[in-house]
């Protein structure tokens, strides 16, 4: 696949799921996990889509809203059956981007950073 191909930001995150998913069932080590991802540091990644909660205590797979800030928003990220968590999605808005985002929308405009743990 081509470094330019449009795909790509959206199998990295599929890659990074599926390999957080391993780490959680113990077929995989955390120190495998960060060799095979090493190489996506720095790197564009798309999230899949989720709908936006206002007001998230323990839900899973949603886009919410962080404690006590504005501009930052969490996601659970867990399998379908909602057993075991895959990462915790961190997303960091750019300042004054608040008001892009809806419960329906967050344009890439918006986000400054992500970091899954």
């Amino acid at each position: 696949m081509k470094q330019d191909d449009e795909r790509l930001p959206r199998l990295r995150y599929i890659y990074l799921y599926a390999a957080a998913g391993n780490v959680s069932a113990g077929v995989m080590s955390f120190e495998e996990l960060e060799r095979v991802v090493k190489g996506f540091s720095g790197k564009e990644i798309v999230l899949p889509f989720r709908s936006i909660k206002m007001d998230c205590h323990g839900d899973f797979n949603f886009i919410c809203a962080t404690e006590g800030s504005k501009d930052r928003l969490i996601v659970a990220a867990t399998n379908k059956a909602g057993t075991t968590i895959h990462a915790f999605e961190y997303v960091q808005l750019k300042e004054n981007s608040t008001r892009q985002v809806t419960r329906e929308r967050m344009p890439p405009s918006a986000v400054s950073s992500m970091r899954l743990s």
